[in-house]
Formats: structure tokens, C-alpha cells, sequence
């Protein structure tokens, strides 16, 4: 009876012990179920983490302010020495252009001068000869000689005219600046205050020889050289020329005079320039290494 009685306890505690462990799995797979709903039903957003960073740097000491300044500044001031260095080149490359064009003008004026020049060597003999013929008082064939020698050696005025187009360029644009060197700078004013010079007198001159064109329109007969060669003027009688009187030679002559002194005086301005010009032309050559380009 009594072993009965144990088996039936035994029995109902593996029951129990059953129904517990069914309960338990039930329970677990309810709870996973409604986990997994959750999961589902959560709208996707990102999972945030809230960390606490906490800095191992302390506040800003005083050197580092100072290092960031001066790299700061080191900076500002190494874009400010690239932008001078490029300016600088630019503004040589300029400098080196106007001066090579200003030796090209300069060579151009002493091509001119030296025209001007040999020109007037002949002028001033044939108009010496013709105050000769003026002044003399026995001269044979004078009224001849003094059309040859007109027509001849007083028809025209030639005056010099320098190259400019590079100097306005320099003063319009403020181009001088550019020339570092004073003493280039000086001698190309000098060159250039000479030429004022020159063009003063050339002004003079120029008034001058009108005024001798002006007295042969009135005085003579210009359709004698259009029949006429000069040297068959020079030999003809003097009936075949219109008569000028004691006071329209002398007045002549006197004009005459004038224009061969100021041709003369000219002259020897023509000459300091072309002296000045040939000297700067050297200079700036040697100074910008401008012979060796065109070698």
C-alpha cells in the first residue's frame, strides 16, 4: 500500500515537473513573439549612442594663440612676396620692351641726322655762293646765277623729326617709372631735352625759309625754270630775267643771311644730338644686353 502511494507522488511530480517545463516554453515563445512584433512595428531610425567625451586637452595656453598667429601671418606675408616677385617680373619684361623699342627709334633718328646733315653741307656751300653772287657789284650774268643758285640750293627745307612714339608711350602711361636705373633714366631726358633744343630752332629756320619763298613769289619769274634748265639759267643774259633793284637784293640777301646762320647753328645741334643718341644707344644696349639678342 505504501509503495503505491510513493509511485502515485512520483508520478504527479513528473506531471508537474511537465506541465511547468510546457508553461516555461510556452511563455518564452510568447515573449519572443511580441519582441519580434516590436522589432517590426519601430519605424527604421538609426540607433543613437550618447557617449560622454570627455577632452584630455585642457583650455588654450597663450603659445599656442602666438603659433597660430604667426602661421597665420607667415602665410599672409609669403602670398604677399610671391605677388611682389611676379609684379616685379612683369614690370622688368616692360622695362626690357620699351627700352628695346626706344634703341630701334634712336637707331631710326641717327639714320635721319645723318641725311639731314650731309644734305645741308651741300646747301650751305651752294647758298654762301649765292650771298656772293648777291653782294658782288660786277658780277657777270648775275640775275642768272642768282636763279641757279636759288632754285637750286633754296627750293626746299628739310628738318629733323625724332621718333617718338615709344618715349609718349613711356610719359603717357607713366612707363618711366619703370627705369630703375637714374642715370638711364637722366640720359634719356637729356637726349630728349636736346631734342626740344633742336626743335626750337627747326621752328626758326622754318620761318625764315618762308619768308625767302615768300619774297621769290613775288619777285621771280618762275615760269623761266619750268623753259629752262638751271645751268642754262646760270649762263644767260641778264635781259632775260626780271630786274631786281639795290633794295630787293639787299633785303634778300639779308634773309638769305639769316636762314645760313640758323642752318648753321642747326647743324651743330644735329650733330650734339646724334652724338647723344649713338652714346645712349651704346648705353642701353650694354645695360639690357640688347646686342646680344640681335647677335
Amino acid at each position: 500500500m505504501q509503495e503505491s502511494e510513493e509511485n502515485t507522488l512520483q508520478n504527479n511530480s513528473q506531471d508537474t515537473t511537465e506541465l511547468k517545463s510546457e508553461l516555461n516554453s510556452t511563455e518564452i515563445v510568447e515573449r519572443e513573439s511580441e519582441l519580434d512584433n516590436t522589432i517590426v512595428n519601430q519605424p527604421n531610425e538609426p540607433i543613437m549612442e550618447v557617449a560622454h567625451h570627455h577632452s584630455s586637452h585642457g583650455p588654450k595656453k597663450l603659445k599656442d594663440f602666438i603659433y597660430e598667429f604667426f602661421m597665420l601671418f607667415l602665410a599672409v606675408t609669403a602670398g604677399f612676396i610671391v605677388e611682389n616677385i611676379r609684379e616685379h617680373y612683369v614690370e622688368r619684361h616692360r622695362e626690357f620692351q620699351y627700352m628695346e623699342s626706344l634703341v630701334r627709334d634712336l637707331k631710326s633718328d641717327t639714320a635721319q641726322i645723318k641725311l639731314i646733315i650731309n644734305q645741308y653741307k651741300t646747301q650751305r656751300k651752294g647758298i654762301d655762293t649765292l650771298l656772293q653772287v648777291l653782294s658782288s657789284e660786277k658780277e657777270s650774268n648775275k640775275n642768272g646765277k642768282i636763279y641757279f643758285y636759288v632754285f637750286g640750293y633754296l627750293n626746299n627745307a628739310t628738318f629733323f623729326k625724332c621718333a617718338d612714339r615709344t618715349i609718349s608711350q613711356l610719359k603717357s602711361s607713366g612707363g618711366l617709372r619703370l627705369i630703375n636705373s637714374k642715370t638711364i633714366s637722366d640720359s634719356i631726358s637729356e637726349y630728349y631735352y636736346l631734342n626740344d633744343g633742336q626743335d626750337v630752332t627747326s621752328k626758326f629756320c622754318l620761318e625764315d625759309f618762308n619768308k625767302i619763298l615768300q619774297f621769290e613769289k613775288e619777285n621771280f619769274d618762275f615760269t623761266l625754270v619750268t623753259k629752262f634748265r638751271l645751268r642754262q639759267l646760270k649762263i644767260m643774259d641778264d635781259k632775260s630775267f626780271p630786274t631786281l633793284n639795290s633794295q630787293q637784293i639787299r633785303t634778300f640777301f639779308n634773309s638769305v643771311f639769316i636762314y645760313q646762320s640758323l642752318l648753321t647753328d642747326y647743324t651743330k645741334v644735329l650733330h650734339q644730338l646724334n652724338i647723344q643718341a649713338i652714346s645712349l644707344i651704346g648705353f642701353l644696349e650694354k645695360e639690357y644686353q640688347l646686342e646680344k639678342k640681335h647677335e
